[in-house]
């Protein structure tokens, strides 16, 4: 008879919660160099971080997202009840830098968008994420036919970032973010996943972007944020201020394209993006009885991809404790 111990549940559960989740940075690699990310997972105190952890720990144990009604909240920063990581990737500016993620679920369509913040000289360790002023460096949004998010886990669930080459040396926080549109097309059902990690830029000229607070980034309104997905779109307002500084890289996977200059997409505010055009339906028309049934079978094969993964996980681990 095995002996199916709590340690054994916790791994398995652990295990599959991982594969399933909607995602966190696992890794960062910049120079050759790996440096580790943030999991809730990787304990049982979901805000354990070592001192080598550049990603931000966060109380979202629960793989949740931060929803359109915190937008005003300092959670949209760096995800719910986050927490300073204590070290920081060194990286040149003009170098780039891959970030890993463990999963992202095909069902959560939508852009990559990367911010920066200056920290100063104290460093990044000790700082609160509503304290910090974000300018954007990149963004990916709808190119060819293809999401940033659909993009990125094409390329293994990696994104590239390239640090501005005219950005002033100083410590950053840098907000790696996703949005799932899944649920955009109804207002308050599009879906924020940031992540932060900190980095440490050498080199560089003089530009210094103000930035603006995290809570200042979106409204529930925007283009950007209320989207249709469902209309087949050729276009995408991706939301947020302007592209602050040029040189940003992909914001999406690896090999990007979805990256603009700061090229009219966005206004300066991030609250009245307009250029989606014909294809964003914000008066609800397509928001339809056809709407709803591809996105209840999306989420129902998402559903099932879950329980099957939980159930290997679990068989997996039963296997073990034969052993």
């Amino acid at each position: 008879m095995p002996s199916f111990t709590t340690k054994t549940i916790l791994t398995a559960l652990a295990g599959a919660a991982s594969v399933s989740a909607h995602g966190h940075i696992t890794k960062v690699t910049a120079g050759g160099k790996e440096f580790p990310g943030f999991s809730p997972f990787n304990g049982i105190n979901a805000q354990t971080l070592t001192s080598q952890t550049v990603g931000w720990g966060t109380l979202q144990s629960d793989n949740g997202f931060v929803p359109v009604s915190s937008l005003g909240n300092a959670d949209i920063a760096c995800h719910k009840s986050s927490k300073a990581a204590p070290a920081s990737v060194p990286i040149a500016a003009g170098e780039t830098m891959t970030i890993q993620w463990d999963t992202w679920p095909d069902s959560h369509k939508g852009p990559v968008i990367n911010y920066l913040a200056d920290c100063g000289a104290a460093g990044c360790d000790k700082v609160d994420a509503a304290s910090l002023n974000f300018f954007k460096i990149s963004e990916a949004g709808l190119e060819n036919g293809v999401w940033a998010a659909d993009q990125l886990i094409k390329d293994g669930n990696k994104a590239t970032v390239t640090i501005p080459r005219n950005l002033a040396a100083s410590n950053y926080v840098l907000r790696h973010e996703i949005i799932a549109l899944h649920e955009g097309n109804r207002e308050g059902g599009a879906q924020m996943y940031p992540q932060c990690v900190n980095i440490k830029v050498t080199g560089g000229g003089s530009d210094k972007p103000a930035g603006v607070k995290a809570t200042a980034l979106y409204k529930a309104a925007d283009p950007g944020i209320l989207f249709n997905l469902y209309n087949n779109p050729t276009s995408y307002p991706i939301p947020g201020p302007k592209i602050a500084v040029a040189g940003g890289g992909a914001a999406g996977g690896a090999t990007g394209g979805g990256n603009s200059t700061g090229g009219g997409n966005n206004n300066t505010g991030g609250n009245n993006n307009n250029n989606g055009g014909n294809n964003n339906n914000n008066g609800g028309n397509g928001n339809n009885n056809n709407d709803a049934c591809r996105l209840a079978k999306r989420e129902a094969r998402h559903r099932r991809r879950e329980a099957a993964r939980l159930a290997a996980a679990l068989a997996e681990a039963l296997a073990a404790d034969e052993e």
